[in-house]
């Protein structure tokens, strides 16, 4: 459906700033609290991907930057196959390194401590 508010006037969440700063807009970093309250004062009506989907909390379709982002491909395919086509187009490189780098994060906080 809509999303209201701030993030409505924009169509992604990186835009070219004034003065050469760019700017990224998530929305990761919100509580769940602050995020229903953001959604009830600014009247922000939410996709079927939460209510009928079972998604818990996304930004944009396939962000390679989300933190479920293989379940989330997976649902996204299940309802809209053609949407996860794009997606995986657009950010399929982007995949392989968030994959990468998840193998890396995870061998940093439990792999290295097993060597000393």
């Amino acid at each position: 459906m809509d999303e209201g508010g701030v993030r409505a006037s924009h169509r992604q969440c990186f835009d070219k700033g004034g003065h050469g700063v760019d700017t990224y807009r998530p929305l990761f970093w919100l509580t769940t609290q602050q995020r229903d309250e953001y959604c009830a004062r600014f009247g922000v009506t939410h996709s079927d991907c939460y209510g009928i989907w079972g998604m818990r909390r996304t930004g944009c379709v396939g962000c390679p930057f989300g933190r479920g982002i293989a379940s989330e491909l997976s649902i996204v395919e299940r309802f809209e196959p053609n949407m996860v086509k794009a997606a995986r187009r657009i950010f399929g490189d982007s995949y392989a390194y968030t994959a990468e780098f998840a193998d890396y994060r995870d061998f940093m906080r439990c792999g290295m401590r097993r060597l000393f």
